[in-house]
């Protein structure tokens, strides 16, 4: 650190010792070279100087003043070739510029923050332009990516507001840790961090990359192998999203930009209920306390009597506190379910934005405000964002420059997953004659009965509207990241660039839960804050020259020091005194208090070396050595180097025609390291609840490794770039093959060791692949176009091993008895449980020669009850992760009109539904009151017609755990005969549900209309007139339609959080259908 502090103090010495040399000034004019029209907006530097340049005004002229030693300017424009003018001492140079139809001058964004030639690189990067993340005004940046990038698959987990979007590129390359790419803002790392949530649910709070305001966003580049990020080191192993956010650079003078957006929410999708029979159970209820007081009034199901107007005492009915009397009310199916509770959403966004540019100083400051108002009542999220940017020139070579946000983030955030703090939990087990309304307009009040909250049931439930008024959970996060630059050019081809960048968080979260709640009739509540700050340090030397006519070089040399910090700090109060008082003060019993603190440095240096010939061959070579703190010395250094090359066959072969425009071969090789979390290396001691009033404190759990080792990924990729018919078609393939070996992980161990697990290296998992982009426009004309992206990414991720006595790995529960594996030999991410047997059995053997059972075919029915045959044994039953993803674009412009659609897709992955599994338990949902092939209700009585007719075959399990096939009287037979004529009754079927996990598992393949977009640029005089220079209006949907899936009742990209945890929903909050507007207004 002293040598690094040094350097910087060095750097600085030098800067100002510099003699300012006279500035050159250099004007002219920019025209379009096939039209003749000037061209504004066009990006003038002087090559060799990063911080010099300026742009075109509206009449295509500009003045820049430039370094009396300057050889060339470079002129850019986006669908214009790039143009460099060799100075030579003129003071007037007007150039004309070409359209750039092979788009050849394409430049991304690659690691270190550096712009480069897309055709100059040897691995996969694909960007997002800013203003397309602004147009869909989405509130979390990650879901804006949905169906734009090949190879991303992303998962929104719900929609409530704030919560998390989870973000995978190229597969799962951890067993048991984070699987999520780095996120870098302006060359900084940043964090995503997401509260990680089991099986059964719990509070989200969101990804923390929600933080950032899309409007202040330029670019997003999303480095997808090793090979592209290899230079971030070990954060990087899972890819980096690059957001690159907007600079004045391109504004001359005073620019004025205000946006304001608002959009409008509707649940998307809500289950199919049935409305023919209301609360009990076998056709019998009578309310009197709502907690078996009465005839089945403390169940929460819907198996009562049928909803046809008889007279019945329910909770809401009149009540004689003289008599204690409740007069029976008419038996009927409620008009305000539990979708009724569900209100009109809102997102209002507001963006005001300030440019100014000189020739020496580029300033940006914008202030940002988001209000949201949920699709459940008292739920909220409001964000305030300031954002500035700024550069200048102290000298000809030495410039610095300085970015930062500040992020005032505040919430109200439901529930959700299996919990009575998450009203849907009443989606799934509810009365279908409860009327909702009537909830809400009594919430406050106390039933005369029960002396509890008023509501329908006092078992297991809270009245929704008393959960969202008063078990609620308050979040409130401030946040600044940022970066401070300085750079000294020693000549127009060497640079040194010093940087230091903090991301820094403060935390509060309330989660409070009321007296006399169902689950918490005392009242608790849990306080913490959590503080989080990450600093890094950089030092960078940059050289960039062509060697020779032909042969051109850049490299790169430096030094990364990052530094975190964290504090954990919790209260918990599991009693109150007083109610609704949430203070320390106010507990009934002696409070828990806990407090945590964590430190991580990581050391590195690293390089880089990029090699041109001819503008047709390039090879690109990196290396990095990083020194963990959490890992043990001796092997806390681990060294990763990659190499990529690019050629360029149309240019190597001389290859012209309008047929073949350009063609490029790429290939690259890398490797990446990884450590864990601090303090794994030895024991440590953590509060527990009170022992008699006294202070109590519980050692590890987990046995401390002794010889911890960083897991390391080895990538390989190929690929092809490919522009035909003069770029009117383009061609993106790329396969991939990455290996995570060693993994980092915790196994079980025998309890006589006083521990439950041990830490250790052990296992490997392979991802490979393939991605494809195409590009095209069917249509080009002066008034109109056409433009069509397709994006298409699929993986398979295989276990190769585990520990060598580790016959699998549990990657988490699924709950109520679903294991999500990880075995040997077999793709990662196996749904395993009881399910129900098939006329088919097929035997699947791991790496270790391990049988396991997967049934295919049609199911076996029972034929004497007409039940499904549950397993023995647990059996597969899915695999949670997608075959492929997917997206296509369309976008059109017709004079000043644009419009856009995205439709997106996901094939394969299954999801396990306890929505849909215990809402036919519970006789909720549509089926459970259905109509059989004989035209009656299931639930009829048989002997009436009534029953389900289960699809499937009659059988049974022989002895030897063959499968066996029956006729209907139950004699053997050799070939399968189709149900026909065995029935269940209908509450015994679909209570049979419990125990067979397969009967709320489905394929979650989707095809969404994502977005859409229609927008117009207002260009008449009045607009100018007004001191307008444009003005656009656009009308926005997202999250429209669901036009195709498998799964029912639910949205399939259901998901807790953005945690490990997929495949698995419960009663999550509706997705919701968003339409709105935008306005953009530059002065």
């Amino acid at each position: 650190m002293k040598r690094f502090t040094f350097l910087l103090a060095l750097l600085a010495l030098v800067s100002w010792q510099v003699s300012l040399a006279q500035n050159q000034k250099i004007s002219g004019t920019i025209t379009d070279a096939a039209s003749g029209k000037t061209l504004p907006g066009v990006n003038v530097m002087a090559k060799g100087y990063s911080g010099v340049g300026t742009i075109s005004n509206d009449q295509g002229q500009y003045i820049i003043l430039v370094p009396e030693n300057t050889e060339r300017l470079q002129f850019s424009f986006i669908g214009m070739k790039t143009v460099e003018v060799i100075i030579a001492g003129q003071t007037v140079i007007n150039v004309k510029m070409e359209d750039d139809v092979l788009g050849l001058a394409e430049v991304v964004v690659t690691g270190l923050g550096v712009s480069r030639e897309k055709k100059a690189l040897g691995y996969s990067v694909q960007d997002v332009k800013g203003d397309e993340l602004a147009k869909s005004r989405e509130q979390n940046i990650v879901n804006t990516l949905q169906g734009k990038v090949a190879g991303v698959n992303i998962t929104n987990s719900s929609g409530a507001v704030g919560s998390s979007s989870r973000i995978v590129i190229r597969g799962n390359n951890s067993l048991t840790g984070n699987n999520q790419p780095l996120f870098v803002v302006d060359g900084v790392p940043v964090s995503n961090s997401y509260t990680s949530l089991g099986a059964y649910g719990g509070i989200d709070y969101g990804n923390a990359i929600q933080d950032m305001n899309a409007s202040d966003i330029e670019n997003i580049s999303v480095l997808k192998g090793a090979n592209a990020a290899a230079i971030y080191g070990s954060r990087a192993n899972n890819g980096v999203i690059l957001i690159t956010t907007k600079k004045a650079k391109g504004s001359q003078g005073l620019g004025i930009t205000f946006e304001s957006g608002g959009m409008f929410d509707r649940p998307l999708i809500f289950p199919d209920f049935q409305d023919l029979y209301g609360q009990g159970y076998g056709g019998e209820f009578a309310y009197i306390d709502g907690n078996g007081g009465g005839i089945n009034d403390n169940v929460d199901e819907s198996w009562g009597p049928a909803l046809d107007g008889r007279l019945i005492t329910q909770f809401n009915s009149p009540y004689d506190p003289v008599t204690g009397v409740r007069t029976p009310t008419p038996w009927v199916p409620a008009v305000n379910d539990i979708t009724s509770v569900f209100q009109l959403g809102t997102q209002f966004t507001n963006t005001l934005s300030l440019t100014k540019s000189t020739d020496k100083t580029n300033l940006r400051l914008s202030l940002s405000n988001f209000n949201q108002t949920g699709t459940l009542p008292n739920t909220t999220l409001t964000k305030n964002t300031i954002n500035f940017s700024g550069s200048t020139y102290l000298s000809q070579k030495f410039s610095i420059s300085v970015s930062g946000t500040y992020v005032h983030n505040t919430g109200v955030i439901p529930g959700n997953g299996y919990s009575s703090a998450n009203i849907l939990q009443q989606s799934s087990w509810s009365g279908r004659q409860v009327d909702y309304l009537d909830l809400k307009n009594n919430w406050d009040k106390i039933d005369p009965v029960s002396k509890r909250p008023y509501n329908w049931n006092h078992s297991y439930h809270d009245n929704p509207y008393w959960t969202l008024n008063k078990n609620t959970n308050q979040r409130t996060r401030d946040r600044l990241f940022g970066n401070f630059n300085l750079q000294y050019d020693f000549t127009d081809y060497l640079n040194l660039r010093a940087n230091v960048g903090t991301d820094l968080y403060f935390e509060e979260v309330m989660e409070q839960r009321a007296k006399m709640s169902n689950d918490w009739p005392l009242g608790t509540f849990n306080a913490y804050t959590n503080l989080a700050n990450e600093t890094n340090a950089n030092i960078l030397l940059s050289f960039n020259k062509d060697l020779t006519e032909d042969i051109s070089l850049a490299a790169t040399a430096g030094a990364n020091l990052m530094h975190a910090y964290g504090r954990f700090q919790s209260t918990n109060v599991a009693e109150l005194i007083v109610p609704d008082l949430y203070a320390v003060a106010n507990a009934a019993s002696t409070p828990t208090t806990g407090l945590a603190f964590s430190q991580k440095e990581i050391q590195s240096l690293f390089a880089t070396a990029s090699f041109g010939f001819k503008r047709w061959l390039y090879v690109d070579v990196t290396a990095r050595n990083d020194w963990s703190s959490t890992l043990p010395v001796g092997s806390n250094s681990y060294f990763y180097p990659s190499i990529s090359t690019g050629i360029v066959l149309t240019e190597a072969l001389g290859i012209k025609n309008d047929f073949l425009s350009y063609a490029k071969l790429r290939a690259g090789w890398a490797q990446v390291g990884s450590d864990t979390d601090p303090y794994q290396l030895q024991g440590t001691f953590g509060s527990a609840q009170p022992f008699f009033g006294n202070p109590s404190l519980g050692y590890t759990g987990t046995i401390p490794p002794l010889d911890l080792k960083p897991e390391r990924t080895s990538s390989m990729e190929f690929g092809t770039d490919l522009k035909l018919l003069k770029n009117r078609l383009g061609v993106d393939f790329t396969w991939y093959k990455d290996n995570t070996a060693d993994q980092i992980m915790q196994i079980a161990v025998s309890s006589t060791t006083g521990f439950g697990a041990k830490m250790i290296n052990a296992g490997e998992i392979q991802n490979s692949g393939v991605e494809l982009l195409l590009t095209g426009r069917p249509v080009q004309s002066k008034k109109f176009n056409w433009d069509v992206t397709v994006n298409y990414g699929r993986n398979r991720s295989q276990v190769i091993s585990l520990a060598e006595d580790l016959t699998f790995l549990n990657l988490y529960a699924g709950s109520w008895g679903m294991q999500v594996q990880a075995r040997p030999g077999m793709p990662y991410g196996i749904m395993y449980g009881r399910g129900i047997v098939r006329e088919t059995k097929e035997i699947e053997t791991d790496a270790n020669g391990n049988e396991l059972i997967h049934y295919t075919g049609r199911p076996l029915v029972n034929p004497s009850d007409g039940m499904y045959i549950r397993s023995s044994q647990d059996i597969i039953l899915g695999n949670v992760t997608p075959d492929f993803t997917g997206g296509i674009r369309n976008s059109f412009t017709f004079g000043d009109f644009d419009f856009s659609f995205l439709v997106d897709f996901r094939s394969g992955g299954d999801m396990y539904s306890i929505t849909k599994w215990f809402g036919c338990y519970s006789g909720v949902l549509e089926e459970t009151a259905a109509l059989n092939v004989n035209g009656k209700n299931v639930r009829d009585p048989l002997e009436e017609g009534g029953g389900v007719l289960a699809e499937g075959v009659y059988g049974k399990v022989g002895a030897d755990g063959s499968i066996v096939y029956l006729d209907i009287e139950g004699n053997e037979v050799a070939s399968p005969i189709e149900n026909t004529a065995a029935f269940a009754g209908g509450q015994d079927f679909f209570e049979g549900f419990w125990g067979k996990t397969e009967m709320g598992i489905y394929d979650a393949s989707f095809v969404k209309l994502r977005e859409f977009n229609l927008g117009y640029t207002f260009k008449p005089d009045w607009v100018k007139k007004v001191g307008f220079s444009s003005v656009n209006l656009s009308l926005i949907g997202r999250n429209l339609w669901i036009i195709w899936k498998n799964m029912p009742h639910i949205d399939p990209e259901n998901s807790f959080s953005a945690g490990n945890v997929q495949g698995v929903e419960s009663n999550m909050i509706p997705t919701s259908r968003s339409i709105g507007f935008n306005l953009r207004i530059t002065l």
